[in-house]
């Protein structure tokens, strides 16, 4: 199980080592994840397919997000209540001790409650860091902001000469590991000599790259033979200033927040950085990723010792 595995937009790990329950979610901290959340049935059987492929033999149960508050009421990770358990057994903890979720091989991965004190493998998930390699189309090109396809990284698209976009010619890695809008196509462009505009017809204004339509974006032939509304111009798309950080810091690459400018976040001194830490300025004005990674005290990064620190880091393997 050396590699992360994706399901429905999300990213899922299965460890070699065993921990408590605790150190397993430190654990997938490191890896920028959390425990297993939020699991339903569609997930369940997609885990469950994934850990009767990939897990070693001698792993009989993995932890999950799940546990028990101080009123013995069984929560993930989030906060979020659970009313669903993927198993037979009974959900109540006839101890005092805190307990949490594992899934067991012995009932085909089905949950099982146990102390949080016992040593079990565990799941992490996590959103994906990387899209895709994007489709590029014939007779045309693509530039890229980031040559890894990181999230929030931008896929500029081009055609040669004699040919033109049809389609959107930018589109952004998602958070969801998939890239926005169909890719474009790239059709021979003929020359038009002579033409009129009946009634009726709509004609759309757009601007170059890096710029957005202020005013009507459209126009519409009247019958009179005019054109409705006014000329529109273009003005520089602007994302305004990156959302803030607690305990840390951002810079950007430029000294305006224009479209294709970077916002590079770091933590303070004792901090460590959790979340993806380079936001990008897309050409819709808006900062990509939408949320801004956060600063977790150095305490909760306890390092235990495993024989799988080499964990693939990339998220790719589709099941």
């Amino acid at each position: 199980m050396d590699t992360w595995s994706y399901f429905r937009g999300l990213c899922f790990f299965g460890s070699q080592t065993v921990l408590p329950w605790d150190s397993a979610g430190s654990q997938c901290l490191i890896n920028q994840a959390l425990l297993a959340n939020q699991v339903d049935w569609p997930l369940q059987y997609f885990l469950t397919v994934y850990l009767n492929n990939k897990a070693p033999r001698e792993a009989q149960n993995y932890w999950i997000g799940l546990s028990t508050d101080v009123n013995k009421d069984w929560k993930w990770t989030d906060g979020i209540g659970s009313y669903f358990w993927a198993t037979q057994l009974l959900r109540n903890v006839n101890e005092s001790a805190s307990a949490s979720a594992a899934m067991a091989r012995l009932y085909n991965w089905r949950w099982i409650p146990s102390r949080q004190t016992a040593w079990f493998n565990w799941i992490c998930q996590r959103r994906p860091l990387f899209c895709s390699s994007p489709a590029v189309p014939k007779n045309g090109g693509i530039m890229l902001s980031n040559q890894i396809y990181k999230i929030g990284s931008s896929a500029y698209y081009y055609c040669i000469y004699g040919f033109v976009i049809v389609g959107r010619s930018v589109r952004i890695c998602l958070e969801n590991g998939t890239w926005s809008d169909l890719p474009p196509t790239c059709e021979r462009k003929y020359s038009v000599i002579a033409w009129r505009v009946k009634f009726n017809v709509t004609f759309e204004y757009k601007c170059s790259f890096g710029k957005a339509v202020q005013g009507n974006s459209t126009r519409v032939c009247m019958a009179d033979g005019t054109w409705s509304g006014g000329v529109p111009t273009c003005a520089d798309v602007e994302c305004g200033v990156p959302p803030p950080i607690e305990n840390g810091k951002f810079f950007l690459t430029s000294n305006s927040s224009a479209i294709s400018n970077t916002a590079q976040y770091s933590c303070d001194k004792g901090y460590r950085l959790v979340g993806i830490s380079v936001l990008n300025c897309g050409p819709n004005g808006l900062w990509s990723p939408a949320v801004a990674p956060l600063c977790y005290g150095s305490s909760t990064f306890q390092v235990y010792p495993s024989s799988n620190h080499n964990e693939r880091q990339r998220c790719y393997q589709r099941l």
